[in-house]
C-alpha cells in the first residue's frame, strides 16, 4: 500500500491513450498542458514509441507528477490546470472520481482508457478533426475561425498488443473515440478482455447512432449486462440533435433499442454541455427518462461533461447570467451556474453557426 496525501489519484493507477495515441494520467489533461511540463517526455508519452505500457506508471513523468501532487497539491500543479480551472468555475473536476483509489498500491495499471482511432461518422459542432476523421471533410469551411486540428490516427497492431498485455490487471476498461463502434480494433480488444479478465468493468462512450452485428455478438459474451456502462453521447433530441451531431435522431433511437433488446445493455445518455443544449437540459433529461431503453446518467451540475474548448462553445462564456439562472431554477442541476459572458466569443460563435447552418441544410435559430 502507498501512503499518499493527494486529492487526486489518477497518476497512481490510471493510463489514458487519447485519439492521437498520446499517453496521459487522465483524459482531462490536455496536450498543450503536457507540452509545458518540465517532466514531459515525448518518447514515453505516445503508445507507438513507448516500449512497454505496463511500465508507464514507473516512468519519469507520472513519478514526478505524483511527487508534485503530494508536495504542492493539485491546484499548484500546472499539469492539472484544467481541473483547477473547472473548480474555480464551480464545475465538476475529475479528481473527485478517483477518491476510492486512495488506499490502493500504485505501479500497476488498474484503470485504462483507450481511443483506438479518431475514426468517426459524425461532424459534431463542438468537435474537431483531432477527435473525428469525419470533421476533416468540413474543416476547410472553418478556416477563418479557430478550431483544433488532428491527423488521421489509428493504433498499430503492435500498440494493440501492448494494450492487451495489461488487460489481466485491470478493474476498469474504457473505450472512447472517434466512434468506438466504427473501429474493429475495439472489437479485437473487447474480445480479448472478456477472455482474459471477464470480471473487468467496461465503459464505452459512443454516439450509439449505429452498431454492427459483430459488436452485438461481442457484447452478448459479457458475464452480466450491468458490467457494461454504455454512455450515449446524446447532446439533444429531435432536429436540435441532428443539427449538433449531424446524423438522424430516429436512427440513433432505433440503435439504442436494438442494443438493449439483443444484449440487455441499457444506454445512459451523457450529454456534453455547451451553448447549444444548456438551456434545454430539463427537456433533454425528461425525454430520456421516459424513453424505455435509456437510463439518465448524470445527476448534478458537478458531473456533466462541459465544453471548455472551443471556448466559443462554452456555455458559461456564451450564456448570460439570466439565461443560466433558468437552468438552476428548472431543478435539473443542484449548483447555480455563474456566467462569464464574453462578447468576443459570441461573435466567433455566430460565424460558426452560420457555417454549420450551410452544412446541415437548416438553421439553428429556426429550431
Amino acid at each position: 500500500m502507498t501512503d499518499v496525501v493527494s486529492p487526486c489519484y489518477w497518476p497512481w493507477l490510471s493510463v489514458v491513450i487519447d485519439s492521437q495515441g498520446y499517453i496521459k494520467p487522465c483524459c482531462i489533461m490536455t496536450n498543450r498542458t503536457l507540452a509545458k511540463s518540465e517532466y514531459y517526455d515525448e518518447v514515453n508519452a505516445h503508445i507507438e514509441t513507448i516500449g512497454d505500457l505496463s511500465e508507464y506508471l514507473l516512468t519519469d513523468f507520472p513519478i514526478n507528477l505524483r511527487n508534485k501532487l503530494v508536495e504542492e497539491g493539485l491546484f499548484k500543479t500546472k499539469e492539472c490546470s484544467t481541473c483547477a480551472r473547472a473548480d474555480s468555475r464551480g464545475n465538476w473536476y475529475r479528481h473527485n472520481q478517483s477518491q476510492s483509489w486512495k488506499d490502493q498500491a500504485y505501479g500497476v495499471i488498474k484503470f485504462l482508457e483507450v481511443t483506438s482511432s479518431n475514426i468517426c461518422n459524425q461532424t459534431c459542432v463542438t468537435c474537431n478533426s483531432y477527435f473525428s476523421t469525419k470533421w476533416q471533410t468540413i474543416e476547410h469551411l472553418f478556416e477563418y475561425v479557430t478550431t483544433a486540428s488532428g491527423e488521421n490516427f489509428a493504433l498499430s497492431n503492435s500498440s494493440i498488443e501492448k494494450i492487451m498485455g495489461v488487460f489481466p490487471t485491470l478493474t476498469e476498461f474504457v473505450i472512447k473515440g472517434g466512434e468506438p463502434f466504427s473501429d474493429l480494433r475495439n472489437a479485437k480488444m473487447l474480445e480479448r478482455l472478456i477472455e482474459v479478465n471477464p470480471d473487468c468493468r467496461i465503459h464505452i462512450t459512443s454516439n450509439v447512432s449505429f452498431i454492427s452485428k459483430r459488436y452485438i455478438n461481442i457484447l452478448k459474451k459479457v458475464k452480466n449486462p450491468s458490467q457494461v456502462e454504455l454512455h450515449g453521447s446524446l447532446d439533444h433530441i429531435g432536429k436540435k440533435y441532428e443539427w449538433i451531431r449531424g446524423t438522424p435522431f430516429d436512427k440513433t433511437l432505433n440503435t439504442i433499442k436494438q442494443i438493449y433488446e439483443e444484449t440487455g445493455i441499457i444506454t445512459k445518455p451523457t450529454p456534453t454541455l455547451s451553448y447549444f443544449n444548456i438551456l434545454d437540459l430539463k427537456e433533454i433529461k425528461d425525454f430520456y427518462e421516459d424513453y424505455p431503453y435509456t437510463e439518465w446518467f448524470k445527476k448534478t451540475a458537478d458531473h456533466y461533461n462541459w465544453v471548455y474548448f472551443p471556448e466559443e462553445m462554452d456555455a458559461l462564456l456564451t450564456r448570460t447570467q439570466e439565461e443560466l439562472d433558468t437552468v438552476y431554477e428548472s431543478g435539473v442541476i443542484e449548483r447555480k451556474l455563474v456566467s462569464q459572458y464574453n462578447e468576443k466569443k459570441i461573435e466567433i460563435l455566430k460565424e460558426k453557426i452560420e457555417i454549420m447552418d450551410g452544412i446541415r441544410g437548416f438553421k439553428w435559430q429556426s429550431l
